[in-house]
């Protein structure tokens, strides 16, 4: 019996070292979509909680709570909502537009101290009564 050497050659080990770098370097092109699908989940159920709230309180009160556009929030307490729970949106606007009683525009505003890339990012959602509809939109810049 010749030389019986067990173990991977050098050739071998750089195979499987290329292969890896490859998986990683896919995963990780694909890998910033599923932080922005994370995203727009999470913004579409603050919205849809915010809206909730809305509806609740027009139930009982005839009218939206108007805010100012200018105005961001941490938490609103007359509609029980906080951004605490949240891991990429801390600031929200709810604003009610003039001469209008049934749309609520409410944007979402991400944590720039975490992730500061996104800054002029935001996420809006529109609420209107005569649609009973929440549309969604993302605006950069």
């Amino acid at each position: 019996m010749l030389y019986n050497r067990k173990g991977f050659t050098l050739m071998e080990g750089m195979v499987v070292i290329i292969i890896i770098g490859i998986c990683v370097a896919i995963w990780g092109y694909h890998g910033r979509d599923h932080m922005k699908i994370a995203m727009m989940n999470e913004a579409k159920m603050f919205i849809d909680k915010i809206i909730s709230q809305e509806k609740l309180y027009r139930a009982d009160n005839g009218v939206f709570i108007a805010t100012p556009g200018s105005s961001k929030y941490n938490t609103f307490e007359s509609l029980y909502i906080s951004t605490k729970s949240n891991k990429y949106f801390k600031t929200f606007t709810i604003t009610v537009p003039p001469n209008t009683t049934g749309t609520v525009i409410v944007e979402l505003y991400p944590n720039l101290s975490k992730y500061p890339d996104m800054n002029g990012y935001y996420i809006r959602g529109i609420y209107s009564v005569a649609k009973d509809t929440i549309e969604y939109h993302e605006f950069y810049g």
